[in-house]
């Protein structure tokens, strides 16, 4: 069973990883953006 502060843990955790990810795919969007016109 997840108590409350598991469930923040995890939920923290997730919002890292979704950041890092736009953050990852703005920089390569922006860049492919770039090379194409």
């Amino acid at each position: 069973m997840l108590t409350q502060k598991d469930l923040i843990k995890e939920y923290q955790n997730n919002l890292k990883k979704i950041s890092e990810w736009q953050e990852w795919y703005k920089i390569n969007t922006s860049s492919n953006y770039f090379y194409n016109k």
